[in-house]
């Protein structure tokens, strides 16, 4: 047995080896190797699935219409460096052959009993009520609630909006709301006490634009994020939170309104993010609630005369009717606040007295099957309704998953 396992260790590690992060997964390696099984748990999930969306050019039409399979690998790695000290990481590998790390930090437990713990490096952002809902295996659709996946008009590569031409965030050049999962590196510390929990974060990036995938993986802008979270059960079954984030979530250098830059002395620092969000979660027998709403800000007033401003909810129910299946619904909706514009319309696209930004309802359904308690089957359709548009682009979307862990 002990030459079997240290022949998969020789292999883990040369396969670490090999990988663009190398370094990461040494670190990774050698803490299998060192620590014995009892310290080391290992786990993970994969899925696969065929998708077909209606064709229509819009950024919720899956691989333009075409119909596609898709699959997803997360691997979790937690070990027991000492007493009170663990390590924790999630690596995540899809069908586009990125390698991802997600988490990969290491957490100080009870540093004054459970009411203070610390995580340092590459941290699980505190906002909102995602939870472990961010995976497969325990999220009943295939995306994550709407606030999370929106790209906005309001363009990555330059900080510009582009109302007037889909493209832009059709091939996802736009700044979400809400970066997915929120994972960013950084410094935690949050607890329990009594019936409040609390999370307090500063992050290299900010919640619409984490810094985890940045050159280098480093702070790109003029200073820090900064998030918190509070969470009230008062009693069992029923959680309510509230959060807020504030802070630059422009990089340094990039191009400003106009076509100037930064790099001239202006300092993108002064276009800050900050959001707050209500979330609430309510379980009772074959029941159970998820909601979280937000209100966004960019500060943005100098460029286009108000500060970009957004809201947003989701309301996500599921039901256990039998054994083995369930059945899920979630309704998700952002507005956007009206501009008062200058210029040309058509090519900056801030028509006066429009949003900046189309408003977006988008209604999902899920039916799930499990064959067993680790192989999962459910299959999803994704209604998505452009508003204010004569002609709503035709971005529905139908998929089948299948999930398997160990």
């Amino acid at each position: 047995m002990m030459r079997v396992l240290k022949r998969f260790r020789r292999s883990i590690g040369g396969a670490c080896a090999r990988t663009p992060l190398a370094a990461c997964f040494a670190v990774i390696c050698a803490g299998a190797y060192g620590t014995t099984l009892a310290q080391v748990n290992v786990s993970g999930q994969a899925s696969t699935a065929v998708l077909k969306s209606r064709q229509a050019v819009s950024q919720y039409t899956f691989n333009k219409g075409r119909a596609s399979f898709a699959w997803r690998a997360d691997l979790f790695f937690d070990a027991e460096i000492a007493e009170n000290i663990l390590f924790l990481s999630n690596v995540r590998l899809a069908q586009d052959e990125d390698l991802h790390v997600d988490l990969f930090t290491i957490r100080f437990t009870e540093l004054a009993g459970p009411s203070l713990n610390a995580e340092a490096g590459l941290i699980d952002v505190p906002f909102g009520n995602i939870g472990e809902r961010r995976f497969p295996r325990t999220n009943p659709f295939i995306s994550l609630p709407l606030g999370r996946e929106h790209i906005t008009t309001l363009r990555a590569s330059d900080y510009e909006l582009w109302m007037s031409d889909s493209r832009y965030t059709a091939a996802g050049n736009g700044v979400r709301l809400i970066d997915g999962a929120l994972y960013d590196a950084g410094l935690k510390v949050f607890g329990t006490v009594g019936i409040l929990d609390y999370a307090v974060a500063v992050t290299n990036g900010m919640v619409s634009s984490t810094g985890s995938y940045a050159p280098g993986g480093l702070n790109d802008n003029h200073g820090l994020g900064k998030a918190a979270r509070v969470a009230l059960t008062p009693v069992t079954g029923f959680t309510i939170g509230l959060s807020a984030a504030r802070g630059p979530f422009m990089a340094e250098g990039a191009s400003s309104y106009y076509g100037t830059t930064y790099a001239g002395g202006r300092d993108a620092s002064i276009h800050v993010q900050e959001i707050a969000g209500l979330d609430l979660e309510y379980g009772y027998g074959y029941f159970t609630f998820y909601g979280e709403g937000f209100l966004n800000r960019w500060e943005f007033s100098d460029e286009y005369g108000e500060d970009l401003e957004a809201a947003g909810f989701s309301a996500e129910l599921r039901f256990v009717p039998a054994a083995r299946f369930s059945l899920a619904a979630r309704v998700g909706a952002i507005s956007f606040n009206e501009l008062p514009g200058e210029g040309d319309p058509g090519y900056y696209g801030t028509i006066p007295g429009t949003p900046w930004d189309r408003d977006i309802l988008r209604i999902e359904g899920a039916v799930g099957y499990r064959i067993s308690r680790q192989v999962l089957v459910k299959g999803v359709y994704q209604h998505v309704n452009t508003v204010g548009l004569n002609d709503d682009p035709a971005d529905d979307t139908a998929a089948l998953q299948i999930v398997a862990s160990f």
